[in-house]
């Protein structure tokens, strides 16, 4: 009895719910994002991390951390505070904000070659030519530049090792998690 009330439920809000996206998507491009005087996603790496990497000797540990919100890095700021010098620099996200969007905003050259295309099955990413969209593809990307540089490895894989390290010839460790979309 209960089936077809809530299921009629669900499809005007799921039909009111795509208007108000649609409307805050024009409110967005009306506006333009990423919002001006902020450092946008697609140019963390770029900016951040790979001039780190020129310098002689510098091991960098890149995060890829799905769904990390501000207020979830601020907390984290202030946890890592007591251990060492910590400087928060905010990003602003790829839209849309799925997940292999977002994370394919984080590769490096995604300033200049992510696009999007629209498929029957969602959106996918591209860097160049190269669809990104899974995990696979995406470290393939830092694969290619960074060659036996580059290592990656799943957060809570590390975390759980009980002598976690690092190759001695690894400039650049990605570190993966997804463990708070799936909370």
């Amino acid at each position: 009895v209960i089936a077809p009330i809530r299921d009629e439920a669900r499809r005007h809000y799921a039909a009111l719910m795509e208007q108000v996206q649609q409307r805050f998507s024009r409110g967005l491009q009306a506006a333009g994002w990423p919002a001006t005087g902020y450092l946008p996603n697609t140019q963390v790496f770029d900016a951040l991390v790979a001039p780190r990497l020129q310098e002689n000797g510098y091991r960098v540990a890149y995060f890829m951390v799905d769904a990390l919100r501000y207020e979830l890095g601020v907390a984290l700021e202030k946890q890592l505070a007591d251990d060492g010098v910590v400087a928060l620099q905010p990003a602003m996200a790829q839209l849309p904000s799925i997940t292999p969007v977002g994370m394919a905003s984080l590769v490096p050259g995604a300033a200049e070659q992510l696009r999007l295309q629209r498929t029957d099955k969602g959106i996918t990413p591209y860097i160049g030519d190269m669809p990104v969209a899974t995990v696979a593809k995406r470290m393939e990307v830092f694969r290619q530049l960074y060659g036996q540089r580059f290592d990656e490895v799943r957060l809570e894989e590390f975390v759980r090792a009980k002598n976690p390290s690092v190759a001695e010839h690894v400039d650049l460790l990605v570190v993966r998690s997804v463990e708070i979309d799936s909370y």
